[in-house]
């Protein structure tokens, strides 16, 4: 399951529409987001956006327009379950790379990208909250230091699938 990282600090909103915090007598929004909180930079890039940069290279601006999006989509879930990127308003049923793309009408391969850039500069996590492991190869000792496919099985035919070896 994908979560975006700090959500409650960064994006969360109390029961009147502000910038929820910790602790205080107002508390959470209970329905989904009408809108998604975020700091505006205006002319200067923010230290994410230069870290996002160097990581997407020229294409940061892709991956940022898909992080605006996945906010939208973890806001569109009632109190409990914001901040994770889900097919429905349920944490039982997460978002894929295969069903964002299919909410988002992209291809497949451009929302795998992003992920993988975004869960490298920390802006999104996965289960554990860390970056996942890279199987190894034959012939390989450990991790070559890249990052993954996010989804590492295509289907094939209607019962069979088969491990991808597109990034």
């Amino acid at each position: 399951m994908y979560k975006i990282t700090q959500w409650d600090s960064r994006y969360e909103v109390n029961s009147s529409g502000d910038p929820y915090k910790p602790g205080s007598k107002q508390g959470i929004r209970s329905t989904s987001l009408l809108y998604v909180r975020a700091k505006v930079h205006g002319r200067q890039l923010g230290t994410g956006m230069r870290k996002l940069q160097a990581i997407a290279g020229d294409r940061h601006n892709e991956v940022f327009g898909l992080f605006m999006r996945f906010l939208e989509i973890a806001g569109d879930a009632g109190r409990g379950r914001r901040g994770h990127l889900l097919n429905s308003d349920d944490l039982d049923d997460p978002a894929t790379p295969k069903d964002l793309a299919f909410i988002l009408n992209s291809p497949q391969d451009q929302i795998e990208y992003a992920l993988t850039k975004l869960i490298e500069v920390g802006w999104i996590s996965g289960d554990s909250g860390k970056r996942p492991e890279l199987p190894e190869t034959p012939g390989t000792s450990g991790n070559s230091g890249e990052i993954p496919s996010l989804n590492n099985e295509t289907e094939t035919e209607s019962n069979r699938s088969e491990l991808n070896e597109t990034e």
